[in-house]
């Protein structure tokens, strides 16, 4: 007897699709998220360098890693910019070097804090000083006769002893740039290099002297590159 041909014996089998349920990854725009951003908004308008020096960059890398994780890098990176020397791919190492070291006990408040002692601070909060009402301040009159340079570095003061601090850091930080200038005072030569020290309570506004570095940033640079060219080129006649 012939065997019946039945097409349903030669069918492949039906093949099951499992549909892939993608993560559900949670949405990193908080409220401490918004917060944070207010600030660095306000940092970006004035292109100021909040990462004053490595153990501060350290710190604010710290506090976003513990706050936001991974979401905070993007964030890193617009803090970071605004460095004589930010290099992208080294903001990165150094931020995934934060998320690995698996907390370090410094948080969000770390970052507000120091941008606090720079000037920025949420638009609801007030900022108390620290210094008594009958402090002498240089008077008025000083200020409209000062370079524009100056008038500018100094007019976005809030009060009259961070105006005073900022004149003060400002004329300091220039001294230096004059290694060649000097005179003569009681029979000794006299350079024109300064030096300030500052003492004051907490919120007293010594952070304001940040800003004076950046009068005087230019011609740092200048030098650096200059400095480098040099080198260069004694390199260069040592291969001869």
């Amino acid at each position: 007897m012939n065997k019946i041909f039945d097409a349903k014996n030669y069918l492949k089998p039906k093949t099951t699709i499992t549909p892939v349920v993608q993560p559900v990854i949670s949405n990193p725009i908080t409220d401490e998220y918004k917060k944070a951003v207010t600030i660095i908004e306000q940092i970006e308008t004035d292109c100021y360098d909040l990462t004053q020096n490595y153990q501060q960059w350290l710190s604010i890398g710290f506090a976003f890693t513990h706050e936001f994780g991974e979401a905070g890098r993007e964030l890193f990176h617009r803090v970071s910019k605004f460095h004589g020397e930010y290099d992208p791919a080294e903001c990165d190492d150094q931020y995934t070097n934060c998320i690995k070291s698996n907390g370090s006990g410094i948080t969000m408040g770390t970052f507000y804090h120091l941008a606090y002692l720079a000037g920025y601070s949420l638009p609801n909060e007030k900022r108390e000083l620290a210094l008594e009402n009958n402090t002498m301040t240089f008077p008025k009159e000083l200020y409209d006769n000062l370079p524009d340079f100056l008038k500018k570095a100094t007019s976005r003061m809030e009060t009259d002893q961070d105006k005073d601090i900022v004149l003060l850091g400002s004329i300091t930080a220039l001294s230096a740039c004059m290694p060649t200038v000097k005179g003569i005072y009681g029979d000794k030569t006299v350079h024109a290099n300064l030096y300030l020290f500052v003492t004051a309570e907490a919120s007293a506004g010594k952070g304001n002297l940040s800003y004076c570095r950046q009068l005087v940033e230019p011609i740092h640079f200048q030098l650096r590159e200059q400095s480098r060219a040099e080198k260069h080129e004694y390199n260069s006649l040592l291969k001869i």
